[in-house]
């Protein structure tokens, strides 16, 4: 969130009240999940690397355990395209600010989206991840 600041309309109002309600927001829903889960499983029973899908085919509710098991999948993607997304700025950033070569620092003509950065970003994680374990 904080690497779009320069996009905001109104940083000084925006930005604290989404990081106070999105933290707020994720905090209920962590503790809701917690007291669900105890209640359906004893929680000396949670200590797998799937706990939700885990409780959800414990009791029978298998369906629901590879829903939320593509759930998971789908949320880590959008977390991966969140952090690419945020390092191209970052380098859009420094190399407009002269820390890299103003090579990265282009803007397409038409989207006004660092390219060149974003390219560099993405190609740099397919190859690490194709390559890498």
């Amino acid at each position: 969130m904080t690497t779009v600041l320069e996009e905001v309309k109104d940083p000084q109002k925006s930005i604290p009240t989404a990081l106070i309600g999105g933290l707020s927001l994720v905090i209920v829903l962590y503790v809701a999940v917690a007291v669900v889960l105890t209640g359906i499983v004893p929680y000396t029973q949670l200590d797998v690397p799937h706990p939700v899908a885990f409780a959800l085919m414990s009791i029978g509710i298998n369906w629901g355990g590879a829903l939320i098991s593509l759930g998971i999948l789908l949320g880590l993607l959008a977390v991966i395209l969140a952090y690419g997304v945020s390092a191209a700025r970052i380098l859009y950033a420094m190399a407009r600010d002269g820390l890299l070569p103003t090579f990265f620092a282009r803007v397409h003509p038409q989207t006004r989206v660092p390219h060149v950065a974003t390219l560099v970003v993405f190609g740099v994680a397919i190859l690490g991840g194709g390559f890498s374990p």
